[in-house]
């Protein structure tokens, strides 16, 4: 049994389209992670998801039924981009506040393996008017993961946070997703690769959707060139973009990136031949780039 279904989902605003056929199901166990530029729908389909608004057209079910407020007030919690904290209640009363709320057995418990877990045990006395972003946005995540719902969406979850508390983080989703499911919003597509199970790009339009480890990057290829500045000539580029299967060519720095179609001819070795031979480009190293979700997103999203 799915927990969440959208059937052909589409969202309109007036002659605005937010969305357009929506199709996808996903079951529990799975971190999902959802990209997007901003505009893309993303927080209009949160709120569909969250049956705050309805859909134009298509249908959206939980647990094999139809969405409705009981079904997500009992089984969804959503942490969003800002924090919504009680500003004059300290961090201890802000938990205990949803503890109380959700009814939750042994609350007192799990705010103190969740705030030792998010190095935030030391400011439990601390008004939520005197934290830094950092602290306001561990508190919030806490009040969203204490009940352990069986769905749980997260936008921005990592934004605020340091390194240190990324990966607490990470390692405390990957736990959760054993009984949960989790869907997070994100910009940052290397944190999406390392934390997800899914992805779904999306701009409107589903642009991809599926397992992050099945994804295919195809024929395209990119290589990397460093070398000695003195030694560029400008005109390189122009040169190189006009071999037949070279998609992209761009200098960083002391390097120039060259992406190409790996199933058009030989193309590598026409590349190399015209930056050494013909350009005579001091090379210091010469390295392929592999693909990452990021690729993946500016050919299909952009």
């Amino acid at each position: 049994m799915s927990i969440l279904t959208l059937d052909n989902v589409s969202k309109k605003y007036s002659n605005k389209v937010a969305l357009k056929n929506i199709n996808f199901s996903l079951d529990k166990n799975c971190i999902v992670g959802l990209v997007g530029p901003n505009g893309a729908g993303k927080t209009t389909l949160f709120r569909l998801i969250m049956n705050l608004i309805e859909p134009t057209t298509g249908k959206i079910k939980l647990w094999d039924q139809n969405n409705s407020t009981n079904i997500v007030g009992n089984n969804i919690n959503y942490c969003s981009d800002g924090d919504n904290l009680y500003e004059d209640l300290t961090v201890s009363e802000n938990l205990q506040f949803i503890v109380r709320a959700y009814g939750i057995n042994n609350g007192n418990k799990k705010i103190e393996e969740l705030s030792i877990l998010l190095d935030i045990d030391q400011e439990l006395n601390t008004q939520a008017k005197n934290l830094s972003k950092g602290m306001r946005k561990k508190v919030a995540l806490i009040r969203t993961l204490i009940n352990e719902a069986s769905m749980i969406i997260l936008d921005e979850p990592m934004s605020w946070l340091d390194v240190d508390n990324q990966k607490r983080l990470t390692m405390l989703l990957k736990s959760m997703s054993k009984k949960s499911l989790i869907i997070i919003s994100s910009h940052n597509m290397a944190q999406v690769e390392k934390i997800c199970d899914k992805v779904i790009l999306l701009n409107q339009e589903i642009k991809y959707f599926g397992d992050i480890e099945d994804i295919d990057y195809g024929n395209i290829i990119k290589l990397k060139i460093e070398y000695v500045k003195e030694s560029y000539n400008p005109q390189l580029k122009k040169e190189l973009i006009s071999i037949v299967g070279v998609l992209d060519v761009y200098s960083v720095d002391e390097a120039l990136y060259i992406e190409y179609d790996n199933s058009i001819g030989d193309i590598e070795n026409q590349i190399i031949s015209c930056v050494i031979q013909r350009y005579k480009l001091n090379v210091k190293k010469i390295n392929h780039i592999e693909k990452s979700l990021e690729d993946l997103y500016f050919e299909r999203v952009r």
